[in-house]
This record gives C-alpha cells, structure tokens and sequence, in this order.
C-alpha cells in the first residue's frame, strides 16, 4: 500500500482527486478543532471555523505550492487567522449594549484540553478534569502572542520551522515566546496552587 505525503495527497486533490482530500480532512479534524479551540474558547465556534478552514483550503487550493511550505503550515497559518479573525469580532462585539450580551448562548461549555486519565479511580478522575480545567482557564489568561506559541508548540507540538511560518516571526523569536510562555503559564499555575 503506497503511502503519500499530505503535499502528495494535496496535489493529487489539485489535480482533481477529491478522495485525497478526504484523507487529509480525516487526518486533521480532530487536530484542527482542538487548535482552533484552544484559541477561540468555544467548541461550536471551533467547529464552523474549522469548516470554513477546509472551504478556505478548496478556494485558494491552486495558490498552495508545496515548495512553499508544508501543507499542514499552510492550512493551519488559514485556522489561525479564521480564528484571530472571529476574536477581533467577539472583542467588537463585547463593546455591545449590556441586554445583547445577556442574550449569548452558554449553553454548552467548551472542552477543555485533553489530559490522559490512566487511572480508574473517581477521586482522580475529578482531580484530572479540575487540573485540565485549571490549565484551559490559566491558558486562556495569557497574552494572545503567547496562548497561540503555547498551542501550537506544546499542544499540536509542531516544530519551530513550522511555528515561524505560522506565525511569520523568525525561528529566534518562536524560541524566546515559547520559554517566556512556559514561564507565564507556569507563573499562573502557581498562583492557582496546581504546582
């Protein structure tokens, strides 16, 4: 069985092979979701944004050149800026009069981040959910420049090159926002007592 790259799988989808890219989509749902999720706060809206990802990926699927970048830099450099896009709305949007803001849905709470739960027993099952809790809250508390370095280094775990695509800072500067990152979420995380 051949196994093809995603840039592979992407041009054979250029060229008109539309199961390639239902491979790709399969391959990074889930990934896409929970990047954009850990930047936006809201699964539903994680979800759409996901979606118009991929609608983003098909219209502009004859700009993508694989010597450019990797396929996945370049769909997740469209997540990302879906995402940063519909936070300036929502930034717009809180400015709104006090009645609108009461009428937002909370009805369905985000998910937090996925901590794998290797026990079977109750008590830490709840101290799980309470840490992951915990780390989305702190999380959520970092400077934007920060909370997306965290994500996409230690959550999607890409590399640096990838990173500084993404984010089109030098691999330098991906470096010194991942540290300074790690110790601003480690600093909140102390404050909460969690280490």
């Amino acid at each position: 069985m051949n196994q093809f790259s995603d840039e592979q799988l992407f041009k054979l989808f250029q060229e008109g092979d539309n199961k390639s890219f239902d491979k790709l989509i399969i391959k990074y749902q889930d990934k896409l979701i929970t990047f954009i999720y850990m930047i936006v706060g809201d699964i539903d809206l994680a979800e759409d944004l996901a979606q118009e990802t991929y609608v983003k990926v098909i219209t502009k699927k004859n700009t993508y050149n694989e010597t450019g970048a990797k396929f996945s830099t370049w769909m997740y450099t469209i997540a990302k800026n879906a995402a940063f896009t519909e936070l300036r709305k929502k930034t717009r949007r809180k400015t709104d009069a006090f009645s609108d803001i009461k009428k937002e849905k909370y009805d369905r709470p985000g998910r937090p981040i996925d901590i794998a739960d290797t026990s079977q027993s109750p008590e830490k099952k709840i101290m799980t959910d309470l840490l992951r809790k915990d780390i989305q809250i702190s999380l959520s508390k970092l400077k934007e420049d920060f909370r997306i370095i965290i994500i996409l280094r230690d959550i999607q775990e890409l590399s640096y090159d990838d990173i500084s695509i993404i984010l089109g800072v030098p691999i330098g500067t991906v470096k010194s926002r991942i540290n300074r990152a790690r110790e601003k979420l480690l600093e909140l995380l102390k404050e909460k007592g969690i280490v």
